[in-house]
């Protein structure tokens, strides 16, 4: 979990996601994360009716960002507002956990069961629906352009690197890893019915690069399915 919150947190800051440093550690023996505390931030305010342009523009952002990496536990109060009046996202111990088996939805939200607040992006899709934006206030597909094409410029090279570390933790005999099982059952069919642990991971790092590659696809089909007007913009601007 500490590998794959620090890459996550590497993937997003190179994705152009405003995030506090996140450093994975060894102390004491355990394995864990070190991260700055950001002065004078606040909590980011839970009704819909308080945000601002900027506000949703931030969100359309970082769920662009946050579904490369599989990150679906983004409720409000894992975001931080900076005294200046910008968005920061924390917390992204969830990255990866969902791999394979999640959706890109506006209602996907997965750690309900557990009773947790759902995603913000989820509530922001679900109040512009129910006209409980404030005046003026709409989802602007463009947003995420700048943070489509940032990932965009990722190379496969690159971005393996940034995910191998956890690829290969999580798919180690014995791991816990949430998504192990996921990967192992596809890298199995592959090689006759039983696979290695390097093999699973190799599969997580294919399955990352192929998510990778197809963000701006993805989204141009969400935005489409939601309804959200001017998602062919996504389609006319490299």
């Amino acid at each position: 979990r500490s590998l794959s919150e620090s890459g996550a947190n590497g993937i997003l800051h190179r994705a152009g996601i405003p995030t506090v440093p996140v450093y994975a550690r060894k102390y004491e023996g355990k394995h864990g994360t070190v991260q700055p505390l950001m002065k004078g931030a606040t909590t980011f305010p839970s009704s819909p009716s308080e945000w601002s342009q900027n506000d949703v523009d931030a969100i359309v952002r970082y769920h662009a960002a946050a579904w490369l990496v599989g990150d679906h536990d983004a409720k409000y109060d894992n975001l931080l507002r900076t005294p200046s009046g910008g968005v920061v996202p924390i917390d992204h111990g969830q990255a990866f956990k969902f791999w394979g088996r999640d959706k890109l939805s506006a209602d996907f939200h997965p750690n309900a069961s557990f009773g947790s607040k759902p995603p913000v992006w989820n509530v922001l899709y679900a109040a512009a629906k129910n006209g409980e934006l404030a005046s003026g206030v709409k989802i602007r597909p463009a947003a995420a352009l700048p943070v489509i094409k940032s990932i965009e410029s990722i190379s496969d090279g690159e971005f393996k690197a940034m995910i191998e570390p956890s690829a290969k933790a999580g798919a180690a005999s014995g791991s816990s890893s949430h998504w192990r099982s996921v990967f192992e059952k596809r890298a199995a069919s592959k090689h006759g019915g039983s696979a290695s642990a390097q093999q699973i991971a190799d599969e997580f790092v294919a399955y990352g690069i192929e998510r990778k590659n197809g963000v701006r696809k993805a989204f141009m089909s969400f935005f489409a399915e939601a309804g959200v007007g001017g998602s062919d913009v996504l389609s006319k601007v490299a």
